[in-house]
């Protein structure tokens, strides 16, 4: 079960890793993640949040807290910057 587990989160990075080495597609990698090798710092994910790319912590709105859905965590709500 674990290797299982490991395989899926190292093949989409595998596959990101591989396209951003592209010059065709580039970009960059934010994972949300904790202990991943491309975690966002917490300085471009502001950034990103206030341009609208990244994802907000639904912990911090009030509508998602009363519907309950504030401690999902969305670790695989990762954007890809181009």
């Amino acid at each position: 079960m674990c290797i299982f587990f490991v395989t899926l989160i190292d093949l989409p990075r595998q596959a990101f890793e591989k396209l951003i080495s592209m010059p065709a597609y580039g970009g960059k990698y934010y994972s949300l993640t904790p202990d991943h090798p491309n975690k966002i710092s917490d300085e471009t994910y502001v950034e990103l949040v206030k341009e609208h790319i990244m994802f907000k912590d639904m912990s911090a709105d009030s509508y998602l807290v009363d519907a309950g859905i504030a401690n999902v965590r969305n670790y695989a709500r990762t954007p890809v910057i181009e």
